[in-house]
């Protein structure tokens, strides 16, 4: 349009469907500044319109932009279900070591893949889920979270696991030398440290597990990984490790410190504490 005089804008989060900006008016500029903010590494669709004082233009063709994968800060719970694997801002990989994470450009077949959790690879039906299949030697496959902003507060991670054949949903055992890892970077996955393993010793079984492990201390640069490795002897155990429901959950703990009156005759426990406090007669 000749001698514009301003722009209007529509945002959305599908294609035609505009729920963040609905032809919003903007005046005569050039640059928009959202005033809530977007969801990371997510794709948006967007189309921009201009007028002038008798004429608007025709709307131009759609477009899009995705926001980068930047770290996100967990205010109360932060889930993946893997209903659209592997999820937002998260990885697959490969290779590498649980010291300096998995070898760039790596790729190896059956690594961790879309899979209904606790059902084999053959399965047309269940809950969506993650999985990797363990078997013969040499392969290692990484589950890779996206950044979160995990500084200031303690906060705990929580995801279900199990192991089932790869054929069958009956239960397996891991081979002999095979590991799955759950790590932790405070780095941005420059560098990664141990906080679960699990081998053949643990006999995991085909009923859903909980894994839960409390992050007192993090940073804004905070990872989580779950890698497995079968290792170099060549088992015969072909199964699949499970994972579904990852969350990052803030912790509203809670303090005993402040006691107005002392009771040398009262027991609190623990202390601090998170969702249950027990409070008992010190004599009894």
């Amino acid at each position: 349009v000749p001698n514009s005089v301003g722009h209007r804008i529509s945002v959305g989060t599908s294609p035609n469907v505009y729920d963040i900006l609905n032809n919003v008016d903007l005046g005569n500029v050039t640059s928009y500044t959202f005033q809530n903010s977007l969801q990371i590494g997510t794709q948006y669709f967007y189309k921009v319109s201009a007028y002038n004082a008798n004429v608007s233009s025709s709307i131009c063709t759609e477009r899009t932009f995705t926001t980068v994968c930047s770290g996100y800060a967990v205010s109360s719970t932060y889930a993946n279900n893997f209903n659209n694997f592997p999820g937002i801002c998260w990885n697959v990989a490969a290779g590498g070591n649980t010291t300096t994470g998995p070898q760039p450009v790596t790729t190896i077949g059956y690594n961790w893949d879309p899979n209904y959790f606790l059902q084999p690879e053959n399965a047309t039906s269940g809950n969506n889920a993650a999985a990797l299949n363990l078997y013969n030697h040499s392969r290692k496959g990484w589950l890779i979270s996206p950044k979160f902003n995990l500084s200031g507060a303690s906060y705990t991670i929580t995801f279900k696991y199990g192991i089932t054949g790869f054929y069958t949903p009956n239960s397996s055992a891991m081979g002999s030398d095979d590991v799955v890892h759950v790590l932790i970077s405070y780095d941005g996955g420059i560098s990664w440290n141990i906080i679960k393993n699990w081998t053949a010793a643990d006999n995991i079984g085909n009923t859903m597990q909980l894994f839960a492990h409390q992050i007192p201390v993090a940073s804004n640069q905070t990872m989580f990984a779950i890698y497995g490795s079968d290792g170099t002897v060549n088992d015969p155990e072909d199964y699949l490790f499970h994972v579904d429901d990852f969350t990052v959950k803030f912790d509203t703990s809670l303090s005993t410190t402040d006691i107005v009156q002392q009771n040398e005759e009262i027991s609190i426990y623990p202390n601090p504490f998170t969702d249950f406090l027990q409070i008992s007669n010190a004599k009894n």
